[in-house]
């Protein structure tokens, strides 16, 4: 079994954040929407696709459900 590293982490949300931003571009939708859908404001959003907060499981879920 392979060791999983911290950069492994970051490089997934890294993803997954990068994702949301060719969504929201791709079906003409705003971050105030997304933020709005997920429960927070729309600073709250930046700060966790500037990877400054971290995404709860909660909110992973409500940004797929989103799309």
């Amino acid at each position: 079994m392979g060791r999983r590293t911290v950069e492994d982490t970051a490089t997934k949300v890294r993803r997954f954040n990068d994702w949301i931003r060719g969504e929201l571009k791709r079906q003409k939708k705003n971050q105030t929407e997304l933020a709005y859908y997920i429960g927070t404001d729309q600073s709250g959003l930046s700060l966790r696709m500037n990877e400054k907060r971290t995404w709860t499981l909660k909110e992973y879920f409500n940004v797929l459900e989103f799309f």
